[in-house]
């Protein structure tokens, strides 16, 4: 599946599961090492490791970050800091 953030099937996309590569291809400058840190750390509700040591994430969730949060929104502070901190 390609996303890019000028097209995005949300339907299509909403059930699946997404790898950090995929999430970070549509976060403006966002690593994939960010996003892999960002599921360490907790800030990806829903995020698995599996077995194999690869991550997944939950594609609805992931879409919402493409949305800049409302105010008191839970995770402004993904928005707030730098990408690559």
């Amino acid at each position: 599946m390609c996303m890019t953030s000028s097209h995005l099937d949300v339907e299509a996309v909403a059930d699946s599961l997404l790898s950090p590569q995929t999430v970070a291809a549509v976060l403006p400058e966002t690593s994939t090492a960010t996003v892999t840190r960002w599921c360490r750390d907790g800030r990806f509700p829903g995020a698995r490791k599996l077995p194999s040591g690869r991550w997944i994430i939950p594609a609805a969730w992931a879409l919402d970050l493409v949305t800049p949060p409302e105010s008191g929104r839970a995770d402004a502070d993904l928005w707030s800091s730098s990408p690559d901190e």
